[in-house]
């Protein structure tokens, strides 16, 4: 047995998937049930979730919370930085 589904997708987003499925031979009905197949398969999303930036929404947390660490570290002095490549290379040696 069969169901319908309505979902409401952005125009130009629905015009260029349709494109995309028709280049590989499919219409939007199948592309959208091989996705669902596909979620079945896979037990969730078949792909990993990406934010803009190309990360994962984790990755990008981790990075954002250890820049403000950084910033903060920076900015209350408990960091600096090094004047030369020379500088640099002579504290990382140290430890």
């Amino acid at each position: 047995m069969s169901n319908v589904v309505q979902l409401r997708v952005d125009a130009k987003i629905k015009k260029k998937v349709a494109n995309i499925f028709a280049d590989l031979g499919l219409d939007l009905s199948t592309g959208v049930k091989i996705y669902f197949q596909q979620v079945l398969r896979h037990g969730g999303i078949p792909f990993s979730l990406l934010t803009d930036n190309g990360f994962t929404p984790k990755e990008e947390e981790t990075i954002l919370r250890e820049s403000r660490e950084t910033l903060l570290a920076y900015t209350s002095g408990k960091l600096h930085t090094a004047k030369n490549w020379q500088e640099a290379k002579k504290e990382i040696l140290a430890g």
